[in-house]
């Protein structure tokens, strides 16, 4: 059984939209964006997959790199994928820190078919009549990738460097 994949990107004509930020403690973006990302797209945790999470404290500047992936899952042929990718480092001493923040979203389509007919079945419906449904997917993943971007800048602005306290 041969399979169509029509996969649009939601941020079209940009790739991604990346953020760069410079802060107190950026790696607390680690323990934030999981959870921003069910909030935000209304998912239960099975759908964020952390691909990877490094870690690198044997120097200073400390450095971390991770990615995320979210599946969102609309109905049984389409999908919208959103994939974050964080990069920085923070200083030891003071916590203070960069971080670049890479956000990429596209809507997968995926029809299976045995025969030509079939295939050409599959992208006359497509073309036709399944369109305008993509098309409110990708609007949505628009949207939420927004609130994720707004999210982020609000969360990073916002954080307050907690003052050391005095043990006696």
């Amino acid at each position: 059984m041969a399979k169509v994949t029509i996969k649009q990107d939601v941020l079209s004509p940009e790739y991604q939209k990346v953020l760069k930020l410079s802060g107190y403690h950026p790696s607390e973006l680690l323990r934030l964006i999981p959870k921003l990302l069910l909030d935000i797209y209304k998912q239960q945790s099975p759908a964020v997959f952390e691909d990877t999470m490094r870690w690198d404290a044997s120097g200073d500047p400390i450095m971390f790199y991770a990615i995320w992936r979210l599946k969102d899952v609309k109905d049984a042929r389409t999908k919208v994928m959103t994939k974050v990718v964080i990069e920085g480092h923070q200083s030891s001493k003071d916590l203070s820190g960069n971080v670049i923040i890479a956000i990429r979203s596209w809507v997968q389509t995926d029809a299976s078919y045995n025969n030509i007919l079939g295939k050409i079945g599959i992208l006359f419906y497509d073309n036709m009549f399944y369109k305008k449904h993509r098309m409110q997917y990708m609007g949505e993943a628009k949207r939420n990738v927004i609130r994720l971007e707004d999210a982020i800048k609000a969360y990073f602005g916002t954080m307050k460097r907690r003052e050391k306290r005095e043990v006696t």
